[in-house]
């Protein structure tokens, strides 16, 4: 071996020498250099997962109290507590009755039209049931009945704010006053016809009571 290659050899001997500790330094300044966590991971709860069809993927299965279709409990009418409902007074009823119909503001309509056909009612029921009675005062007493007949309703709506025995003795009252105008005036017939014209004039408000325009 020449001198020449003899020093070559030594000289990369030394460095490979030189080397290794190098190595092995930067290997451990390296991992201390690493940042250390300071604390560990959070870990989720557990999920559940769903799979809607076979092959399908999984799905978060949604939250029961989320989802009340998931807790029958929720759905079950035996189950949910029954709120207790607050009664209705009685102006509701009546309105419930009547919706068109405000006994504060047509009482005294009401009381008119009531007592007039109360009385024409019976008038015409004892000239029809006579013996020979004409077929036209029959058709009007069934006509005047079912008149009356039609007030009902706001009647029953009427007595659910005013006591019964106010609206019987104001209607009856009405009644009286008619049938002192008719049996009292000059012409019978007149006196008659105008009461009837007064009847047939409440057909309106009844029409507009019960909601018919």
């Amino acid at each position: 071996m020449s001198i020449l290659n003899f020093k070559k050899s030594v000289f990369a001997l030394s460095l490979a020498v030189f080397a290794m500790p190098n190595a092995g330094f930067a290997q451990s300044t390296d991992v201390t250099n690493k940042e250390i966590p300071t604390s560990l991971p959070s870990v989720s709860t557990p999920q559940e997962y769903v799979r809607q069809k076979p092959g399908e993927l999984l799905i978060e299965a949604p939250k029961a109290e989320n989802n009340p279709a998931s807790n029958p409990d929720l759905n079950n009418p035996i189950l949910t507590p029954n709120v207790p409902q607050k009664p209705l007074t009685k102006a509701e009823i009546a309105k419930q009755i009547a919706p068109n119909f405000d006994v504060g503001k047509n009482y005294k309509r009401l009381v008119q039209c009531y007592g007039t056909a109360d009385f024409l009612g019976a008038f015409t029921d004892v000239r029809a049931s006579s013996p020979g009675a004409n077929p036209q005062i029959k058709k009007m007493a069934a006509s005047i009945n079912a008149q009356k007949a039609q007030m009902q309703p706001f009647v029953l709506a009427t007595t659910q704010t005013v006591p019964a025995d106010k609206f019987r003795a104001d209607y009856d009252k009405a009644a009286r006053v008619v049938q002192n105008q008719v049996f009292g005036a000059k012409d019978f017939n007149l006196a008659l016809n105008k009461q009837l014209a007064t009847l047939n004039s409440c057909g309106k408000d009844l029409r507009t009571w019960a909601g018919v325009k």
